[in-house]
Order: structure tokens, then C-alpha cells, then sequence
């Protein structure tokens, strides 16, 4: 099938011995490269036609792409809620999420983004942005953004985090102040595992590896 698709590592826990099912299936998005941004060498604003209100805005000389150069495309591509490679954090359940292509590029200054108020936020109201980091395997906080005075669209405040692009991005809310918790990854399918394991009485040998899904491995969106 052509097209181009994203490469996404997961670490597993791995059972010897015994077979190693993934708890769910692993969905890859076709990467909207056909209308990617070249971005580096000037200003650049990248938008999507069938999502109106997205805007991500790049400042000449302020991207630095994984292979250590200045200038290069860059694509966004909105990813279906129902089918994110990883859990949203905190039991969220975010109406729009995008990926961000290449992974692994670095904004300084920050891109500023300005996305879709798909979830009616009030204007005024401060909302917190998401975005996978893949180093540490959990959606991270990056930085709020404003609702508009018309409602309309959420912009990233002055000063948000959107340093290194992680990937994803979803969008939820703060309910006052209160600590986020960390997603623990593969918590569930470890406690499967053990749990098949006591079942069979067995003195498993356990080992971590990492894996990395193409395009033949997983499920297209």
C-alpha cells in the first residue's frame, strides 16, 4: 500500500516459554505527507484543510529535526480518538489528537499551536496540552492554552512547553489543582501475564524488550 507511515516503539514484558499476546492491537495512521510544510529557513504556518481553526506556527531557524539539520518538511495529521497507539493519561478521553512528523524534532523558540475548541470550552477557560514523550513512555503536560474571546479555538499560552515535539498532542481541562499521576505502561498486560502464570503454576523466566511496529505489523487507521 503506498504511503508513508510513523515507526512506533513499545516495550513489552516478555515470558519465556510461554505465548507473549499484545493486549490490544497496535493502529498506525497514514502520515499526511502530501501537504507537509518545508520549515527552517522562514516563517511557516502548517494547517489542515479538514480540521478548520489548526494552525501550527514555526519560526525561521527555530526547528532542529532528530538528524541535526535546520531545514525540512514537516507534516501534521490527525489521528482517530478510538484508535491512539497509546492510552491517554488519567483515564482522558480527548476529542482531537494530531501527530506531529518527524518525531524527535526540537522547537526553539517554542511553535506556537493554535488548535479546534471541539470540546465547547467556555472562552477564557485555561486548558492543559498533552504530548507523548516516547523516552519516557507516557503522555506528559507541555503547557495551557486560552479558549478564544469568540469560542472557537484554543492557543497555546506564551511560554508553553512545546520545546521537543513528542509526537502526540490531546487536550483536557484542569480541575483546580491537583497532582497527575504517571501512566504506568504495560501495568495491565504484566498483571495478565502473571496472572496466566499462576494459573499454569509455572516459574517464569521474565525479560523486557522493545519492539518496534511498521506498517506490516499493525493495523491501519
Amino acid at each position: 500500500m503506498p504511503g508513508e507511515w510513523p515507526s512506533l516503539p513499545f516495550n513489552l514484558v516478555a515470558v519465556a516459554g510461554a505465548e507473549n499476546p499484545l493486549p490490544e492491537p497496535v493502529h498506525l495512521v497514514k502520515l499526511d505527507t502530501d501537504n507537509a510544510v518545508w520549515v527552517g529557513e522562514q516563517d511557516a504556518v502548517i494547517t489542515l484543510k479538514a480540521v478548520p481553526g489548526f494552525k501550527l506556527e514555526v519560526k525561521a531557524g527555530s526547528v532542529t529535526f532528530p538528524d541535526g539539520k535546520k531545514a525540512g518538511k514537516l507534516s501534521v495529521t490527525p489521528v482517530n480518538a478510538d484508535k491512539v497507539p497509546m492510552p491517554p493519561p488519567n483515564g482522558m478521553q480527548p476529542q482531537f489528537i494530531v501527530t506531529i512528523q518527524p518525531a524527535g524534532a526540537r522547537f526553539d523558540p517554542p511553535a506556537r499551536i493554535t488548535l479546534p475548541n471541539v470540546d465547547g470550552r467556555k472562552p477564557g477557560a485555561q486548558v492543559e496540552m498533552y504530548s507523548f514523550d516516547h523516552d519516557l513512555e507516557e503522555f506528559v503536560a507541555v503547557g495551557l492554552g486560552t479558549v478564544s474571546a469568540d469560542g472557537r479555538v484554543i492557543e497555546s499560552n506564551p511560554g508553553a512547553r512545546r520545546r521537543r515535539h513528542k509526537s502526540r498532542l490531546v487536550l483536557r481541562q484542569p480541575a483546580g489543582r491537583r497532582r497527575v499521576r504517571r501512566w504506568l505502561p504495560g501495568l495491565h498486560g504484566l498483571r495478565r501475564v502473571l496472572q496466566r502464570l499462576r494459573a499454569a503454576r509455572q516459574r517464569p523466566t521474565i525479560g523486557f524488550a522493545q519492539y518496534r511496529w511498521g506498517l506490516q505489523e499493525a493495523g491501519l487507521l
